[in-house]
């Protein structure tokens, strides 16, 4: 009797062990799937799209600052908080205002990345000004901007 009941209590903290484990494992894949990583042109981590705030897609730098968010409209149109039009997001690849490459995610080109960073703890979402009109789309260009990455983003919080 008590060998089945040693056993009974053995099975079942076996059970609450393994569905802790695969809760947290799930947890952590979440994440990691509401986050996507921004590389600039030298394949280096520079920023990251945050998709669970509301349904809406903020683009943080890695160091937690938000500066930007895509359109609730069109989730390829790049909105700075401050109200200005940045650019456009077309296939994970991220273009300035002279339609000239500025960023890109990582399935989306071809190139070796760097491996990414610890992120900073994100800063607290600025209240959204009103939107300036989007500009006239240039040909997308197939070279990079001279602009960095970060300093593009950063144009969004000014």
């Amino acid at each position: 009797m008590i060998m089945k009941r040693l056993f009974y209590l053995s099975f079942m903290a076996f059970v609450l062990i393994s569905s802790c484990n695969k809760e947290d494992k799930n947890d952590n894949e979440n994440q990691t799937k509401d986050e996507l990583t921004i590389y600039d042109k030298n394949g280096d981590a520079v920023a990251y799209c945050n998709y669970s705030h509301e349904n809406e897609t903020i683009i943080y730098l890695w160091n937690g600052k938000p500066t930007s968010y895509f359109s609730s409209e069109n989730d390829d149109l790049i909105y700075g908080f401050n109200g200005k039009f940045l650019g456009w997001r077309e296939s994970g690849i991220y273009y300035d205002l002279d339609g000239k490459r500025i960023g890109f995610e990582k399935d989306a080109y071809n190139m070796v990345t760097s491996v990414e960073p610890i992120k900073n703890i994100k800063e607290i979402l600025p209240i959204k000004s009103i939107k300036e009109i989007q500009p006239i789309r240039p040909i997308n260009s197939l070279d990079w901007s001279t602009t960095k990455l970060d300093t593009f983003l950063l144009k969004g919080s000014e």
